[in-house]
């Protein structure tokens, strides 16, 4: 029960229109023609049971039985009455829930009522640690506390969890100021609350491998992953973590990995993007900004393959973020600074590993460019991310990496081997509710591998225009589609065009 409160709570406090439940999938959150997955672990088939009988008598249980459908409303105490859809299908139960009448304020973490002292913060780790109804807003009125935690006290762990419990997006912490948390794309800041840097070295830096210390020590950043324990489920809560230093102290940004690796309709991505994959050898490029989800969709994309077909995947990351489990593919996980040295040093050993795919984390220097561009050539199909915003400066950034007296052949060997690039963004909605990708996909031809080895990829917009046919889709063409279909407003759609007097035109503006 405390855990349908918490997630209706959620419902509200984001304005969302329906709150979906089912076993095995985090909670998902809808609102007009956008939804986006609650940053936390999936339910459990239990969970979901329980949920059924808490909302159901036994009379209601048989007629669920019999029709597959019962609809009803419920009141919940502080929340008001919503309208509940119970399903029952070959694959479970699955609930939906959408609020009646007026919605009260939902008051959580990020806007507490008085900043949190110290003997708050202990209250709160010792209740996160022995008592699994994590559920209570930092800050607030704890009731009765349970038995001292063995764990140190802390505000590191409970502020990870709440940030799943909001569906937070990110959770940014610097030793001695207060932590911010990135919901629908929007900093919030928590109140009242401090992490000192003796709390960060002993809960991310103690325990590191020596490479990944090493890294921390002499270069003031390093990648690394963190668990926290699940109430819930034997798999813990995983977060991508990058910890650093600045002029005042250290920092961290935590974002959460879903449990579940989601679908690319989960993503509002085109289902067939999967078709990039298919390519018997060769190299894909997924780019986009930091936080525009290129490593949800590579991880998207190798999950489909894992699905559907029987090759060898090898990935190389930094550090792992979705933990894949074999189906019909075998794939084997490598994190750098734990199971190998770098990228390159990666793919130079997966050429002898017998892979069909192998992911690569980032391009992120002559070495990994050079030894990916070898794979390629070598009957591999890779997989990699950029940060670069379309297909002609991941090309030229590709280059660039490279001194002058190289370039030439390596633009060549690009030619040859590019098969796909992907670039992503993620929007705000209109409504504020949550984020949606638009995509650029560019299918390498033979009139764009000529302008990538004669220097021209200045021409791709317009190349790229013109070969529609072959599934090409600019990023203008997309950003228009999207707007048309009303997911984002006019001025977000102008502020993000490559080229806003196309937009115009496009949509009979100009």
């Amino acid at each position: 029960m405390d855990r349908m409160v918490l997630l209706l709570e959620m419902l509200l406090h984001h304005e969302a229109d329906t709150l979906q439940l089912r076993a095995g999938a985090s909670p998902m959150l809808f609102a007009g023609k956008t939804s986006e997955r609650v940053a936390q672990a999936p339910l459990g088939e239990s969970q979901i049971v329980e949920m059924v009988h808490t909302l159901l008598d036994a009379t209601e249980q048989g007629t669920l039985k019999n029709t597959g459908t019962f609809d009803c409303t419920r009141s919940f105490s502080g929340l008001g009455r919503f309208q509940v859809r119970v399903r029952l299908t070959p694959d479970g139960y699955i609930l939906a829930f959408r609020p009646m009448g007026k919605r009260p304020e939902v008051r959580i973490a990020h806007e507490p009522t008085e900043p949190m002292s110290l003997a708050a913060q202990t209250k709160v780790a010792a209740a996160v640690a022995d008592n699994p109804q994590w559920l209570q807003p930092l800050g607030g009125t704890q009731g009765t506390q349970p038995s001292p935690s063995p764990l140190p006290p802390g505000i590191l762990n409970p502020l990870l969890y709440r940030t799943l419990v909001d569906g937070a997006s990110d959770l940014i912490v610097s030793t001695h100021r207060e932590p911010t948390m990135r919901i629908v794309g929007k900093l919030k800041k928590v109140n009242g609350v401090r992490i000192t840097q003796e709390e960060f070295s002993a809960v991310l830096l103690e325990g590191l491998p020596p490479l990944k210390r090493d890294e921390f020590e002499n270069k003031g950043s390093v990648d690394l992953s963190y668990e926290l324990e699940n109430p819930d489920s034997e798999k813990p809560h995983r977060f991508r973590v990058n910890a650093f230093r600045h002029n005042e102290g250290w920092s961290a940004a935590f974002r959460p990995i879903w449990e579940t690796i989601p679908t690319l309709g989960e993503l509002n991505l085109p289902g067939h993007l999967t078709e990039v994959t298919a390519f018997p050898h060769g190299l894909v490029l997924v780019t986009g900004p930091t936080g525009s989800g290129k490593s949800t969709t590579l991880s998207s994309l190798i999950e489909h393959v894992n699905q559907n077909r029987f090759v060898h995947i090898i990935t190389l990351e930094d550090p792992i973020e979705y933990l894949y489990t074999s189906r019909h593919s075998v794939i084997h996980q490598r994190e750098v600074g734990t199971h190998l040295e770098s990228f390159a040093s990666g793919l130079k050993a997966a050429l002898r590993e017998n892979p069909d795919i192998i992911l690569v984390g980032e391009m992120r220097d002559k070495e990994t460019v050079a030894a990916a561009l070898t794979a390629a050539e070598t009957g591999h199909l890779v997989l990699s991310t950029l940060h670069t915003a379309n297909a002609a400066q991941a090309i030229d950034r590709m280059v660039d990496v490279f001194p002058s007296h190289q370039q030439s052949q390596v633009r060549i060997q690009l030619a040859s081997v590019l098969r796909a690039v992907v670039t992503q963004r993620l929007l705000p909605t209109q409504d504020g509710a949550g984020r949606i990708p638009v995509v650029e996909i560019v299918r390498l031809n033979y009139a764009l591998a000529n302008l990538i080895r004669e220097q021209k990829t200045h021409l791709f917009t317009s190349q790229i225009q013109t070969s529609r046919g072959d599934g090409m889709v600019l990023f203008d063409q997309s950003l228009a589609e999207v707007y048309q279909k009303g997911w984002i407003s006019l001025e977000e759609a102008l502020r993000a065009a490559h080229d806003p007097k196309y937009i115009k035109s496009v949509l009979g503006l100009a």
